[in-house]
């Protein structure tokens, strides 16, 4: 048996603006964490998401 995480593409953009919006200060920006390989998702496949929100900066601990 494999345990899947699943991404609802929607609910991150949704909880980015949700983010921006309630917590971050005026003239802050948003660093996105991303652990290994985005639980099995991939970078690219959250990448776009994080791109057109305009962040800018990642945390990660190997960029592959």
């Amino acid at each position: 048996m494999r345990t899947a995480a699943i991404v609802h593409l929607d609910r991150l953009r949704h909880n980015l603006k949700l983010t921006k919006d309630k917590y971050v200060a005026e003239g802050s920006e948003i660093i996105a964490v991303l652990k290994g390989d985005a639980y099995g998702c991939g970078i690219a496949g959250v990448y776009p998401v994080f791109r057109d929100f305009g962040i800018k900066k990642y945390a990660v601990a190997i960029w592959e």
